[in-house]
């Protein structure tokens, strides 16, 4: 069985990699993360927003596609990726801008779970 605390938290650093894939976080992503995360649920499992100094030098070893993928391969459950995929398309959009950079996030994590677009468009979409 899966660990709430950790899909949470490798939902919290996908939503910070679609920030950083252009190369900086707006204002507008950083001040999105902790209230998607807070509308999403992922704070009654881990309490705050928190991103770590390790996180962000793996971001540089590895880069956002390979790091994409690792933090997806451990989310298993259809809830959590579903989540995922919506926490993540919220960021992307958290600064009024599409972004091709953001996008790719997306596409990584469509591509890892082995999703459709229509699976995708039904969680962007606001209902």
């Amino acid at each position: 069985m899966a660990d709430p605390k950790d899909e949470a938290q490798r939902i919290i650093h996908l939503m910070a990699l679609c920030a950083l894939a252009d190369g900086d976080i707006d204002p507008r992503e950083a001040e999105a993360i902790p209230r998607i995360a807070e509308e999403h649920g992922l704070l009654r499992v881990l309490g705050e927003v928190h991103i770590e100094q390790a996180f962000l030098d793996r971001v540089d070893e590895l880069g956002v596609p390979a790091l994409v993928r690792e933090l997806a391969a451990g989310l298993i459950a259809p809830r959590a990726r579903q989540e995922a995929i919506a926490c993540v398309g919220e960021v992307v959009v958290a600064d009024e801008e599409l972004n091709d950079r953001e996008l790719v996030v997306i596409e990584l994590l469509q591509k890892e779970f082995g999703i459709t677009n229509e699976s995708v468009r039904r969680l962007l979409v606001p209902k």
